[in-house]
């Protein structure tokens, strides 16, 4: 129902807007399934573990604010097709690649 209104742009608004637990983002992002927001499994496994892992202070949750700060881009190796298999048979157990 809340992607209907907008989508999701980043993995941190996906956090924000949906309440999916940081520990299922994890386990998305391991199983490479941060494809459709435009990251890869280790693009997204870099963003999804600098994410807070506590509920935020009640103080702070009615804050609509982002989170995290604003961090320069990084140039992150990019996986061989090797590595994606490996990754996806530690993950699901099977790879479509």
């Amino acid at each position: 129902m809340v992607r209907r209104e907008k989508n999701y742009g980043s993995i941190e608004d996906i956090w924000q807007r949906s309440g999916v637990p940081v520990r299922a983002l994890t386990l998305l992002a391991d199983a490479d399934a941060m494809g459709t927001i435009g990251l890869d499994r280790r693009e997204a496994a870099w963003r999804v573990r600098r994410l807070p892992q506590d509920d935020p202070l009640p103080l702070f949750a009615a804050a609509q604010g982002q989170e995290l700060g604003e961090e320069d881009d990084m140039a992150l190796p990019e996986m061989a097709l090797p590595e994606h298999v490996i990754a996806d048979y530690q993950t699901a157990r099977l790879s479509l690649k």
